[in-house]
Parts: structure tokens; sequence; C-alpha cells
């Protein structure tokens, strides 16, 4: 049997494939070890003490994991999910509420609904929708980051970065973004985000208060509120926005 833990408080049906590379939890269960598994399918309220490792991870439900949860492959996730640690596999799919202590980690990643966690990376591409509350997205120089909802963030960095400001609540906030291109738009069309410093080759902005934005082609649309804009090449200004400062650096 390759399942490293043993199941204890266990309430609900355990199953077991014939392959021990499988494991099937409905029910209630709780591992007191690591479990290292190449197919894990949790659906109920599980509790890992330790680490989840596998190759593929399918969680519906209630599962907190206290260390880290791992997987070479795939993990997808629905309910509610708390991991003490990091997430780690190629391809990541949350959907629920999810809280993550240290980081997100992989080659694609994929949100909808509530995630708070410290650290976004990832590879090529990751598209999160709902509430984001984090420190940190960062993603390598071609990747495309696509956010659908607000965020609360200290710093956004990828290649491409397009943000859709939607829904109802308090003012999202970004500390700072770096893009190679960076596009934000506000389906509420009303001044629902705030930014300190922006830095892209290609900016457009609608409907935020920026204190400084830098780059080599700027449109800033309609509804925004900017301290300092800074350009290279080409500035285009709505007549609906506001900015204090506006000059060009070659």
């Amino acid at each position: 049997m390759i399942l490293k833990g043993i199941m204890n408080k266990f309430k609900g049906i355990l199953e077991f494939n014939e392959d021990d590379s499988k494991n099937k939890i409905n029910g209630m269960g709780k591992y007191t070890e690591n479990c290292e598994q190449e197919f894990i399918d949790l659906n109920g309220m599980v509790t890992v003490d330790e680490s989840l490792e596998c190759k593929k991870a399918k969680l519906d439900g209630i599962i907190k994991i206290n260390n880290d949860l791992i997987a070479e492959e795939q993990i997808e996730q629905k309910g509610q999910l708390k991991v003490g640690n990091s997430i780690k596999a190629a391809v990541i799919e949350l959907k629920g509420q999810a809280t993550i202590n240290n980081s997100i980690v992989g080659k694609n990643i994929k949100t909808d609904g509530t995630i708070n966690v410290k650290k976004v990376l990832f590879d090529e591409k990751c598209n999160m929708k709902g509430l984001i509350t984090t420190e940190q997205i960062k993603g390598e120089k071609n990747s495309t980051l696509q956010i659908q909802g607000r965020m609360s963030a200290d710093k956004v960095e990828a290649g491409n970065v397009f943000i859709n400001v939607r829904g109802k609540g308090s003012k999202a906030k970004i500390g700072t973004i770096i893009a190679g291109k960076l596009e934000i738009t506000n389906e509420s069309k009303t001044t629902e985000l705030i930014i300190k410093k922006i830095g892209a080759d290609k900016v457009f902005v609608e409907y935020a208060e920026v204190q400084s934005i830098k780059g080599r082609d700027i449109e800033i649309g309609a509804g925004c509120i900017v301290d300092m804009v800074q350009y290279s090449d080409s500035i285009k200004i709505s007549p609906e926005s506001a900015v204090k400062e506006c000059k060009q650096v070659l």
C-alpha cells in the first residue's frame, strides 16, 4: 500500500481501488501523517495533519491540509480548502473558498471564488475570478494574468495583465503593477480601484485612482484621478479624467 498515514475518527466510506495508486474517500476522514498517493479523490470533510502529495488530486467538500498540497500534474478543488503552507502543481483549479497560508505555484492557475493567499507564482496563465486577497501575484516574462472581480494586492507582475473590476464592496487596492501590457476596465463605471504605481510599456486604465503611471504608450480612459503620468511615445487622456501632472520622458 503506497498510502502513508492512519485513518482515525473516521465516519463514512473509505474505498481503496485494487490499484494501490488510487485512493478515494467519501464522508469524514483524517490522515494523521503524510499522505502519498498517485491519485487522490476526497469528498466530504477530510483533514490531513501533514502534507498530501500525489500525481492528481480531486477535492470536493471541506478539506484541511496542515502542511503542503502537492501534485505532479493537476489539482482540482471545489468547496472549502485550507492549506497550512503551499499548493504546487502544473495545473491548479480552485473553486469556492480557499485559504493558503503561503503560496500557490503552478504553470497554469484558475480560481473562482474567495481566495486568500500570500503569493501566487505562475509560468504561463493565471485566471482569477471573485474576491482575491494576496501580497503578490507574479508571472514569467511572457505570461498572461486575467483578474475579474475585486482584488487587494501589494504587487502584481506579469507579461500581460488584464483587470476587470466587478462586483460591489470596498474599493480594490493594488500597490504596484509591472507589466508589458496592462489593461484595466470597470463594468460598474465607478472609481472602485486604487493603485499606487503602474509601470508598463502599453497602458489602458479607466475608473481608477493612481498615484503614478510610467510607460511608453499610455491611454487614460474615463473616471480616473492620476497624480503623475510619465510617457515616452504617446499619451491620450479622456476629458472625463483628471491628471495633475503629465510629462514626456525620452
